[in-house]
């Protein structure tokens, strides 16, 4: 098995990106436990691993064991002992504590990161060769420009305790939807957000009374379905407090299954039926114009009827409420 020494990062070298990794800012710790040595960072092929992983100056360096028994690793292996690969690029995965600092004009550093692996590349990345990931997905050039952009620190904050305002590339985009371009003003960003938090409950508040009253509103059509199938002797009293929840959640099955059930005839229902009185069509008539909340009070058997009898009608008065 061959040896040789690769340059993973140069924390003096700024990269393609226009920033610099400090060696003392990357987490080798998992790195160390499972140093895996990829080709062009293509996963699942494993061509060997990295030894004598450290830092030497501003350097941080590692020694490449390919795995000759494989016949792409020693094909790989061949090119960099006659010198036609001599480059590595290290996987560096964003974390929750991963931040872009601004040490001194136009000058990035990259804190926090996690080193997970490590390949022989064809073209590092001006030198200091690197990837880029978040949630296993390599991050793009634009991502990266908005992570940077959003490296800017306060004029009101001690700049000499490093203090900064950081925005995701996301962050950034809400900003400019609310107007503010200048993010380099605290009271302009603050403002944006203590806006958009007081809309934000203000939508919430105007949901949940919404919900509320289509839930009243559901209750309250469920209950006068199963009051007039209790009223026409269809289901007892134990029946219309079992049914109300099935009920509530879906009235239209109900109601189809309980028109299905005959009523119990009564005594009463023998009598012949008067002729109308004076007024009777009138009030027919005014029923046009009541509510759906008019019809529940004042004639939730008829209201039962128009939603077994009358669907289009039914829905329309629903809606209106």
């Amino acid at each position: 098995m061959s040896k040789n020494t690769f340059i993973l990062n140069d924390e003096t070298q700024k990269n393609s990106h226009g920033f610099r990794v400090p060696n003392a800012k990357i987490d080798l710790e998992r790195f160390k436990k499972n140093a895996v040595l990829l080709y062009m960072h293509r996963r699942g092929e494993v061509h060997g691993k990295w030894e004598n992983i450290r830092i030497e100056g501003s350097l941080l360096l590692a020694d490449a064991v390919f795995d000759v028994d494989d016949p792409k690793s020693k094909e790989i292996s061949g090119k960099v002992e006659r010198g036609f690969l001599n480059a590595a690029s290290i996987y560096l995965n964003f974390t929750s504590d991963t931040t872009f600092v601004e040490v001194g004009k136009n000058d990035f550093e990259l804190h926090g990161t996690e080193a997970l692996e490590s390949s022989v590349v064809d073209i590092p990345s001006c030198g200091n060769a690197l990837k880029l990931f978040q949630s296993g997905e390599e991050l793009q050039e634009e991502q990266i420009k908005g992570y940077l952009l959003s490296a800017q620190p306060f004029k009101k904050l001690k700049t000499t305790e490093m203090e900064k305002f950081m925005f995701t590339a996301v962050a950034l985009s809400v900003l400019q939807g609310l107007g503010v371009t200048d993010t380099d003003n605290p009271e302009k960003v603050s403002d944006a957000f203590v806006k958009l938090s007081a809309d934000l409950k203000t939508e919430k508040e105007a949901h949940t009374t919404l919900k509320n009253s289509f839930t009243e509103l559901k209750t309250s059509t469920a209950k006068n379905i199963l009051a007039v199938a209790l009223a026409e002797g269809k289901i007892t009293a134990d029946e219309e407090t079992s049914m109300l929840p099935d009920t509530i959640a879906n009235p239209e099955l109900t109601a189809k299954f309980l028109s299905k059930i005959p009523a119990k005839v009564k005594l009463s229902a023998t009598v012949v039926t008067k002729p109308k009185k004076d007024g009777d069509e009138d009030a027919e008539k005014a029923k046009e114009n009541w509510s759906y909340a008019e019809w529940q009070d004042k004639d939730p058997k008829g209201l039962e009827l128009m939603f077994t009898q009358d669907e289009e009608r039914f829905s329309k008065l629903f809606n209106a409420q």
